[in-house]
């Protein structure tokens, strides 16, 4: 979710309707909103002493010409703060308009009438720039079933991403019952985050900062688990002031998880960009996944459907018929078929190092999160996989 203000500055209630459609999506609905109404005009005056904020939304008069356009816009220039980001609305749909104002210097210049959805992404856009602070992206990772080994796939993600990028990824475990990453990385769980979690409206990211590890590279928040307790150990609320403060910390964040629907693991859902869904090639697994799938297009509207990595794949699933009515049931170029991605610890406290950008699930996250189609990847059967005498002594 993105923080910020935004103020606009509409004449016509067609605009505003829209505005308020727009803002509508989840991924706007921590932003600090001022309508103040009066068009472009109304504009000009109000900021002659007044600080900017960081988006403005304006509506043009109908009958202004280009060059009536951007002369407001110049005029208002001259009040705006640098970080100030500018979007235009407006009836005239002309290309050479829209260059014009475009080489004025604004986000975008959108004609009306628009569909919501459009203004939404709109608004996104010109609020997510790499440099802004809080737009951490956040993408959540959670198994469709117990042992799927989302917790694995979730660090191993932090590791991919760590690759790519020279920011450490922030890994943060909120399986605070059950959790494992704790023990995967080797770092101590820390339980001093749970009272601020409870008593404060907001969390500080600078405190939130000296509660996390560096572990291989990445920066690894995770709670005590924990049984002493009946009680919800994360709230929805908490989930949002834990993750509004990490976005402030680290501009990648992957979240682990716990398998349950809990107003908490909702929220985390829903506050994410991108959703990560591991599922095993089994008939219970399949049907969770499919829930799961039905469910985030509630929670996320307007938005891509969840990545999904099938985990641990036999190497003719894909030829039988349990296998093809699989396939058939996901979104396509949204999905990864792996073969064994699971990875044994040898001992309780044994560190969960990168695999190699050659292993089996580092191909499927690269092929998962590749631009464009997501084609299947296997790894290479093992002996019990090809000889069927061995396969009844394996399972």
């Amino acid at each position: 979710m993105l923080v910020g203000a935004l103020h606009s500055f509409l004449s016509t209630i067609d605009a505003q309707s829209l505005l308020v459609a727009a803002l509508n999506d989840r991924r706007l609905a921590h932003l600090d909103v001022r309508s103040l109404g009066g068009g472009a005009s109304a504009a000009e005056e109000f900021y002659r002493g007044s600080d900017t904020p960081e988006l403005l939304v304006i509506e043009l008069p109908p009958t202004d010409t280009v060059s009536e356009a951007a002369d407001r816009l110049t005029r208002l220039a001259e009040n705006c703060d640098p970080g100030t980001a500018v979007l235009l609305l407006g009836w005239v749909n002309d290309i050479d308009w829209y260059r014009r104002l475009m080489d004025l210097g604004i986000a975008e210049y959108l004609c009306l009438p628009a569909p919501s959805s459009r203004l939404s992404h709109v608004l996104i856009a010109a609020l997510q720039r790499d440099d802004a602070a809080g737009n951490g992206k956040v993408t959540a990772v959670l198994g469709a079933s117990g042992g799927a080994g989302a917790s694995t796939v979730a660090l191993e993600l932090a590791y991919a991403r760590r690759r790519k990028q020279q920011p450490a990824p922030l890994l943060m475990d909120l399986d605070w019952t059950f959790g494992s990453q704790d023990l995967l990385t080797d770092v101590p769980a820390r339980d001093t985050i749970k009272p601020y979690l409870l008593e404060t409206p907001e969390l500080d990211p600078a405190l939130l900062a000296k509660l996390l590890h560096s572990a291989q590279g990445l920066r690894i928040f995770a709670g005590v688990p924990s049984l002493k307790t009946t009680e919800p150990l994360l709230a929805p609320d908490g989930v949002r002031r834990l993750l509004t403060a990490a976005r402030f910390l680290a501009s990648d964040i992957i979240l682990d998880l716990p398998h349950a629907w809990t107003p908490a693991v909702r929220e985390a859902l829903r506050f994410a960009d991108e959703v990560v869904l591991v599922a095993l090639p089994t008939v219970p697994g399949f049907r969770n996944l499919r829930s799961l799938i039905t469910a985030c297009e509630a929670l996320r509207p307007n938005e891509a459907p969840p990545r999904v990595l099938v985990n641990r794949v036999p190497s003719d699933f894909a030829r039988s018929e349990f296998g093809r009515s699989y396939i058939g049931g996901l979104a396509a170029g949204a999905y990864v078929l792996a073969g064994d991605c699971g990875l044994a610890l040898a001992s309780a406290r044994a560190r969960l190092g990168p695999v190699s950008p050659k292993a089996a699930l580092a191909k499927a996250l690269a092929q998962l999160f590749a631009t464009g189609k997501a084609p299947e990847v296997s790894a290479d059967p093992k002996l019990w996989q090809r000889l069927p005498l061995l396969r009844r002594f394996a399972t």
